[in-house]
């Protein structure tokens, strides 16, 4: 079973950003928290899942197909910190000592560029471990693919359908659905008043999907005829908005992201330049770089 790790960055360098102090500056007195916290998390994939592939995946700075159908996408989101925006070019450069690819696409998001990766490399004897916490990608969770998400002590937990089905009740193909009914407060998707989640669920337990209560109307529970008589259509709407496009015109190729790509002494000397010694003491501990313990120098 070949293992595959594709990560969701932005999510990544947002998280590390706000879980590690920002008075954890470098020699030269740079702010680098989200730097230091996602190279971690970076170190602890390599320990602790070993995988045979990893491929990094970005958000642009471009408007998305999605701000083009609905104006108010994302609208009133909290402007990204000034700190965070400094780091940025060093987040850049971690990135680019790893030697892996990181791929982006002007008008998609990283969701979709992920969602096209799982799309293409799907076969048997593939496990997709798709590291963030953005629910959308929960939607991407099958039997060979699952969420994982980083927890103290550089452990990942995995997420999979039937955790899913427990939290939300519904299966994962139907997040779409059930946001686009509940609505999703980070993406400023309004969904339908007074339903709910608990609503969603239960209408999405007996149609399926929203097309499904389009076409069985006439059965729709009395207590939701009219909350969805009137805001059905802006619904269908926004289950358009929120579905991953699996279909990104990327030149993806899976040995990109082989870890045998990945150079110890390029990441061992972006860590020494910042003054990580805590984490370059923690490469020789990864099974990749055995091979290059001789060569561990600290000062």
């Amino acid at each position: 079973m070949k293992k595959i790790i594709l990560i969701d960055t932005s999510n990544l360098f947002y998280r590390a950003f706000f879980a590690i102090p920002q008075n954890f500056i470098s020699p030269k007195g740079q702010i680098v928290n989200a730097v230091f916290g996602s190279c971690s998390v970076m170190l602890a994939i390599l320990k602790n899942e070993q995988p045979d592939f990893i491929f990094f995946f970005k958000d642009t700075k471009e408007k998305t197909f999605r701000h083009n159908e609905y104006n108010q996408y994302k609208a009133g989101r909290a402007k990204i910190p000034d700190e965070l925006v400094q780091q940025l070019p060093l987040i850049d450069d971690l990135l680019a000592s790893f030697s892996l690819p990181v791929f982006s696409y002007p008008g998609f998001e990283a969701d979709d560029l992920i969602a096209t990766a799982v799309q293409k490399f799907n076969a048997p004897q593939k496990e997709f471990l798709i590291l963030s916490t953005d629910q959308d990608l929960f939607a991407l969770v099958q039997e060979n693919v699952f969420i994982i998400q980083n927890t103290k002590g550089g452990n990942f937990k995995r997420i999979d359908s039937k955790q899913i089905k427990e939290k939300f009740a519904i299966t994962p193909q139907q997040i779409a659905d059930f946001k686009a009914i509940a609505g999703d407060a980070s993406d400023n998707i309004p969904g339908i008043f007074k339903i709910g989640k608990k609503g969603a669920a239960e209408l999405l337990q007996q149609f399926n999907t929203l097309e499904n209560i389009k076409n069985n109307f006439h059965n729709v529970p009395a207590k939701f005829y009219k909350k969805l008589e009137n805001n059905l259509e802006k619904a269908l709407k926004m289950k358009k908005l929120i579905k991953l496009n699996s279909s990104v015109p990327l030149s993806l190729d899976l040995t990109q992201g082989s870890i045998n790509n990945i150079s110890y002494q390029k990441i061992d000397y972006f860590l020494k330049n910042l003054g990580f010694n805590a984490l370059r003491r923690r490469l020789i501990n990864i099974p990749l770089f055995k091979k290059d313990q001789d060569q561990m120098c600290f000062f």
